[in-house]
């Protein structure tokens, strides 16, 4: 079940998307800090590549 604050943070989220394609005022350097950890936070959440190849990364070079 999604929640209010879940909604409210994927429009905040996604504004901050449309930002970013150039529609509004640029982005500053913490919101763009922000999108990529919905990126992140999105793709774990499917299981998608980015995160699991992230984390591979991270493993090779002795990072846990």
């Amino acid at each position: 079940m999604t929640t209010i604050t879940e909604v409210h943070k994927q429009d905040a989220v996604t504004d901050l998307l449309v930002r970013y394609w150039g529609v509004g005022k640029q982005l500053t350097e913490d919101e763009k800090e922000i999108l990529l950890v919905a990126l992140d936070e999105e793709n774990k959440k499917l299981r998608g590549p980015i995160h699991r190849r992230a984390l591979r990364r991270l493993a090779d070079r002795g990072i846990t």
